[in-house]
């Protein structure tokens, strides 16, 4: 379940900026308890919580490496077919 070269990426990010779990978690709106098992390893977040991460982190702890199905929604528009 866990990618620990990865998922270790968001621990060492909150080391290495001085976010405590709490703040995290208030900047964030995750849960304490869930940005603790973020950081321990023993949970992934969703593709959203995921995709926030990256966002509040300015990409430096990676959507994608929290997991394979965890992508980025393409943002380009696709155009409907018409028969």
């Amino acid at each position: 379940m866990c990618n620990y070269a990865d998922m270790n990426a968001f621990k060492k990010w909150l080391r290495r900026t001085g976010q405590t779990i709490r703040g995290f978690a208030r900047a964030s709106g995750i849960s304490p308890s869930m940005v603790s098992q973020l950081a321990s390893c023993s949970r992934r977040p969703g593709r959203d919580n995921a995709i926030l991460i990256e966002d509040l982190t300015i990409g430096e702890v990676r959507a994608s490496g929290w997991g394979s199905k965890l992508r980025r929604r393409s943002t380009s528009k696709k155009t409907a077919r018409t028969a």
